[in-house]
């Protein structure tokens, strides 16, 4: 396999790791703030299903607005 195509994989995939970490970083701050909600469904792999909690929406907007 061509070394540049190696160096490039290596590179995208150290990119989308970060991402996720990013990611996954941001939505426990909005679970924290209220703003969603985590559901994890005990399977194999396990699954998470974040849904947005318009309540913990319409109270972190009026806290911001004071």
């Amino acid at each position: 396999m061509n070394e540049h195509i190696v160096n490039l994989l290596l590179e995208v995939r150290g990119k989308l790791q970060t991402d996720k970490m990013e990611m996954l970083g941001q939505l426990h701050d909005l679970e924290d703030c209220g703003m969603i909600n985590r559901e994890v469904i005990p399977e194999k792999p396990p699954k998470t299903i974040y849904s947005l909690d318009f309540t913990g929406l319409c109270n972190y907007v009026r806290q911001s607005q004071i």
